[in-house]
C-alpha cells in the first residue's frame, strides 16, 4: 500500500489526480496515462459501510475496504475547507494514516469530506465511481469508550473482558479479565455523568475457592470490593449514590421459531446505595411486590430516577418458565428522589407499553435534560435477545415521541450512552450480522434529529470480518479510567470486601444477593 499526504490547503483537486495516476504507475503495475476510464454510475461498496455518515472531528481513521473488483485501487479523500489524503493499494485495503487524518479533520471541522474510489480491472481498464460523501460535524464525541468484549455463548463464558477503548486512535486497553480471577464473568460496568472518578464493575464466578459475587466499586482513586453484586446500575451525578437493580433471572432456549435464547426476570426490584456509608434502601415506588422494576437511570440533576416497570404476570415465582412470559411489557416511570431525607415521589409513566407498542427499556436522558432515548421491543426485559428492538426518542419538553429511524435497523438496537455533549449516542446493534453485536455511533443535532451511524473504527479494515466477539455496553467516558487492569484483578481476586445490609424486599434480604449475581451477568451477554 502506498499512501501520498497533502497538507492542507495545498492539493488543489488537479494536484491530487496528477499523484494518484503517478501512485498507480508507480505502485499499482504501470498503469500508463492513456488508460480508458469509465463511470460506475453509481457509489463504491465499502465495507464497513461508512457512506454518507456523519462523524466527530476527533473520531480515528476510517479504514475501509472498497468490495469491487480489480487489481488496482485508489483512494483520495478531499476536504471541504482544504487538504487531501490519498492511498494506492493493491488489495482494496485503505488505511489511512493517523497524523494526516487528524490534520485533515481538524481543517475540516463542521465541513464535508468527498472520498472518491477508482479501480483498475484486470483488462486494463480504470472505472471511476460516484464520490462518497462524510460529514464532519463540529462537536467532538467523548474520547474513551469502555465496553464488555464477550464471545456470545449462552450458557458459558471465557476470557471476558471489559476494556477501554481511545477513539481517537486504535490504542485498546483491559480494564478487568475474567482470566484475571479464575475465569470469572465480568459484568455491568457503570460510571457517574461520563467519569471513571465513580464508577463499578460486576464481578461472578471464578475458579478460585472462596471467590464469590461481588461488586467492584472505584471512587476518588480507592478501589475497593463489595460483598455484594450489583445488577444495572446508575450512579447519581454527585458520585455518592448509586442506583441498582437486584434480579431473579431466567435463561431459556425455544424449542421452535426463535433462533435465539431467552431471558426474563421472574422477580426484579431497585434499590440505592450510599457509598460512603454502605447503607442500602428503597421504597415500594421502585420495589413494588406486584411489579418488575428494572433499567434505573438519573436525570442530570439527579431529582429524578426513571426506570421501567412491568406487572408480574403469574403467581408461582420459583417456577422455571411462567405461561404468560411473552406478554410481559415494560412501561417507562420516572420517580422524584430526595437523597437527603430518603423520600420518594409518586411514580409517573412516562411511556406506556401499550401506548409503545411493546416494552420500553434502558430510559437515558441527554445531558441537557431535555431528551430521551429508549429501547422499545415486542416483550420482554432483554433487547438484545430481541431483534424487533429499536432505539425511540422522547422529547422531555413537549412529550414528543417517534422511532429514530436514523438509527434503527430489522435487528436488534438496543444498549445506549451519551455523549457528555449531548451530541452523540454509542449503541450496540447487530445490524451487520444479526449474530454479533457492534457499537455504533450517531450524531445527535440540536433539532433532535440523528445521521446515519458508522461503525467503531478499526485499524484493519477487515477486522469486523472475522471477529467472532461482541461488543456490548458502550459507555462513553471524559477520560481514561485511572486505576489499571492490575488493581481491578486484585480485588476481584480478594476474598476481603465490605458488607452491605439490603432491606427486606420482595425478593428477600438473603435470597436478593444470591439472585441478584445471577441477575447481573447476563447484562450484554450477546
Amino acid at each position: 500500500m502506498i499512501f501520498a499526504t497533502f497538507k492542507p490547503g495545498t492539493a488543489p483537486v488537479e494536484a491530487v489526480a496528477a499523484a494518484v495516476l503517478g501512485l498507480l504507475i508507480c505502485g499499482c503495475g504501470g498503469w500508463t496515462p492513456g488508460a480508458e476510464v469509465g463511470a460506475a454510475g453509481r457509489p463504491p461498496a465499502l465495507s464497513p459501510d461508512y457512506r454518507s455518515v456523519t462523524i466527530p472531528p476527533n473520531i480515528a481513521p476510517l479504514n475501509v475496504r472498497v468490495v469491487e473488483a480489480g487489481t488496482a485501487f485508489h483512494v483520495t479523500l478531499e476536504g471541504e475547507g482544504g487538504g487531501a489524503l490519498v492511498v494506492a493499494s493493491g488489495d482494496g485495503n485503505v488505511r489511512f494514516p493517523v497524523a494526516p487524518w487528524r490534520e485533515l479533520l481538524g481543517r475540516n471541522r463542521g465541513k464535508r469530506l468527498t472520498l472518491r474510489v477508482v479501480t483498475r480491472g484486470a483488462d486494463g481498464r480504470a472505472t471511476a465511481y460516484s464520490p462518497v460523501r462524510i460529514e464532519v460535524a463540529r462537536e467532538e464525541i467523548d474520547p474513551v469508550l469502555v465496553y464488555r468484549f464477550i464471545v456470545p455463548h449462552f450458557n458459558v463464558w471465557n476470557d471476558i473482558r471489559i476494556c477501554q477503548r481511545d477513539l481517537t486512535g486504535f490504542t485498546v486497553e483491559p480494564v478487568l479479565r475474567g482470566l484475571q480471577f479464575g475465569n470469572g464473568c465480568t459484568n455491568c460496568h457503570a460510571f457517574s455523568a461520563g467519569s471513571p472518578r465513580s464508577m463499578s464493575i460486576g464481578t461472578r464466578g471464578g475458579r478460585l475457592p472462596g471467590l464469590s459475587s461481588a461488586s467492584l466499586v472505584l471512587r476518588d482513586g480507592e478501589l475497593r470490593r463489595v460483598k455484594s453484586p450489583w445488577g444495572y446500575t446508575a450512579w447519581h451525578p454527585d458520585g455518592r449514590h448509586a442506583a441498582y437493580s437486584l434480579n431473579r433471572v431466567r435463561q431459556f432456549f425455544h424449542g421452535a421459531g426463535q433462533q435465539v435464547p431467552d431471558v426474563l426476570d421472574l422477580d426484579s426490584e431497585i434499590v440505592v446505595c450510599d457509598v460512603e456509608t454502605g447503607q442500602v434502601f428503597t421504597s415500594p415506588a421502585i420495589a413494588n411486590p406486584d411489579r418488575l422494576e428494572t433499567y434505573p437511570g438519573w436525570s442530570p440533576d439527579g431529582r429524578t430516577l426513571y426506570f421501567s416497570s412491568a406487572p408480574i404476570l403469574w403467581t408461582d415465582r420459583h417456577r422455571m418458565i411462567p405461561d404468560r412470559y411473552s406478554e410481559v411489557r415494560y412501561d417507562l416511570c420516572r420517580v422524584a428522589v430526595d437523597l437527603k431525607t430518603r423520600r420518594f415521589g409518586k411514580v409517573e409513566t412516562v411511556l406506556s407499553a401499550a401506548d409503545a407498542g411493546g416494552s420500553v427499556l434502558i430510559g437515558r436522558v441527554s445531558p441537557d435534560g431535555r431528551w430521551l432515548v429508549s429501547c422499545v421491543c415486542d416483550y420482554g426485559c432483554f433487547p438484545i435477545y430481541r431483534p424487533s428492538s429499536d432505539l425511540h426518542l422522547i422529547d422531555l419538553s413537549t412529550g414528543a415521541r417517534r422511532k429514530l429511524e436514523e438509527w434503527s435497523s430489522p435487528e436488534s438496537d438496543s444498549y445506549h450512552s451519551w455523549s457528555s455533549n449531548g451530541r452523540w449516542c454509542a449503541f450496540s446493534s447487530k445490524r451487520d450480522t444479526g449474530v454479533f453485536t457492534r457499537t455504533y455511533f450517531g450524531y445527535f443535532g440540536p433539532d433532535g434529529r440523528g445521521a446515519k451511524p458508522f461503525v467503531l473504527p478499526q485499524e484493519d479494515p477487515e477486522f469486523y470480518d472475522s471477529c467472532t466477539r461482541t461488543f456490548t455496553v458502550p459507555e462513553l467516558l471524559r477520560e481514561p479510567i485511572p486505576v489499571g487492569s492490575r488493581a481491578f484483578g486484585r480485588a476481584a481476586r480478594s476474598s476481603a470486601g465490605a458488607s452491605l445490609s439490603l432491606p427486606a424486599t420482595t425478593l428477600g434480604p438473603g435470597s436478593a444477593a444470591t439472585e441478584g449475581a445471577s441477575g447481573s451477568s447476563r447484562s450484554g451477554l450477546q
